[in-house]
Order: C-alpha cells, then structure tokens, then sequence
C-alpha cells in the first residue's frame, strides 16, 4: 500500500495533516517497543489484515457509499498512526452494540488532539487551528441565495500543527535559564533551533509568542535583547513523499 511506512517525521505529520483535512477525524496512535523492531514489520502485517487499509481509491467511495468507514495506516520509525472516517467500524453491525476489534478504538481529533512523539524532548500535536475574522462568503453579482443555492459558512478552523505543552515549556525554560546566567548566545541558539521543526502555523504562532517572552524575559534580568539575532521562519515548503516500501 502507497504510503505505508515513512523515512521521516515530517512528511509523516505532513501526510496525517492531509488525510484529516480530507475527513479522516478518528485517529488512534501505537508506540511499538524498541526493543522489538526486528518484528515492527509482523505488526504492520497484522494491522493491515485485520482492517482495510489498501482500498483502493474505487473502493474507498464505495465503502462511504455503503456507510462504511474508510482506513488510512503510516508508521514512521516506531509510531504508528491509523486514521478512519464516519461510518461502521471493523467489526461493527449497524444498528447493534459496537464491539471493537484489536486497535479499533479510535479518538475524534476535533475532540481529542493527537500527538506525536519526534524526539527525545519534542513531541507535536495535531488539532484544530480557529479561523480569525470568520465571515460568509459574499455571492458574485446580485443574485439572491434560494433553496437550491444556499449560502453556507466557510469551516470557523482548520487543523495545523502545535507544540506540545510540554514541548513548548522545556523550551522557554531553557531560554530563560540561559538568560539568567547572560548566556544570551545560547537564548538564541535554543530559540532559533525552533525553526528546524515543520513550519505549521500552529508553531510559528508559538514562536512569535515565545519571542514576546523573551523580550519580557530579558527586561525583567536587564539583558539586552536584539530582535534581529531572534529569528522566526514562517515558510513550510511541501515535503515530497519518502515513504518506504510498503509491508508485504
């Protein structure tokens, strides 16, 4: 299956960020042991045989026809991330209890953020982003909206990418530990290490709130702050697919 397992963390988060704008909103992660990555391979088999993961584009329309849900499975190193839509579920009958089968017991991302773990100290989160100045879209000439044309409002949010909490008050912690001791090279260093991660408006969001820390901070400890050495990147080129061979 196209898209299976990834090289890489960022077209790992790009592709998941894709598939829920397009109405995948179930998510449902799985950390795999370390220890046990010779059988990483035996799990992505496993997973794949219990749901229907290689539909094709053909099928999956079908299925959403039929109200079934539709499957989406990655792995990128030792996470795995399945993704699903409305409709009946691996193992459920319409109109009966639903009893899940092994890993079908999927969170709703406009509910429950989902998070990914990219490093030792990092970890991203995927949610909802509000939609500023949210307003109806204005109809072209003078017709009137009727009941065949209605008027609906554009999605008040869309989904991007955060800093974990966690992530985010490591990060200022360290900042601000630097500037106690007017090491204001190493402010920088730790601040401007943030433009390594995938520029999603959810973090640049954070670093332009970070940089106005930072400012405080170094107010408050009478160091001098150069916002030009403080640097917050906003650019997020498309990240190609390197995904890997899928699982046979």
């Amino acid at each position: 299956m196209k898209d299976t397992i990834f090289n890489d963390y960022a077209s790992f988060i790009q592709r998941i960020v894709t598939l829920v704008g397009q109405g995948y909103y179930y998510h449902k992660r799985i950390v795999l042991n370390e220890l046990k990555k010779d059988r990483w391979v035996n799990t992505d088999r496993k997973l794949q045989s219990i749901f229907p993961v290689g539909a094709s584009k053909d099928a999956r329309y079908r299925r959403q026809k039929a109200g079934l849900a539709n499957y989406f499975y990655m792995r990128w190193e030792g996470t795995i991330v399945m993704l699903c839509t409305n409709g009946l579920k691996v193992g459920q009958v319409k109109d009966q209890p639903y009893n899940p089968v092994q890993g079908d017991i999927f969170k709703d991302i406009r509910k429950s953020a989902l998070e990914v773990c990219v490093g030792a100290e990092t970890t991203l989160k995927i949610g909802k982003s509000y939609v500023k100045n949210h307003k109806k879209p204005k109809l072209s000439g003078k017709r009137k909206p009727t009941h065949k044309r209605k008027v609906q409002d554009q999605p008040m949010f869309s989904y991007t990418v955060y800093l974990s909490k966690s992530t985010f008050k490591n990060i200022k912690a360290g900042i601000i530990e630097a500037i106690m001791d007017n090491n204001v090279k190493k402010a920088e260093y730790i601040f401007n290490a943030m433009n390594g991660l995938p520029r999603y408006s959810g973090i640049v969001r954070q670093s332009k709130n970070m940089l106005e820390e930072v400012k405080s901070i170094c107010k408050k400890y009478h160091v001098i702050f150069e916002r030009d050495n403080f640097t917050v990147k906003s650019y997020r080129p498309f990240k190609k697919n390197v995904a890997g061979k899928p699982s046979k």
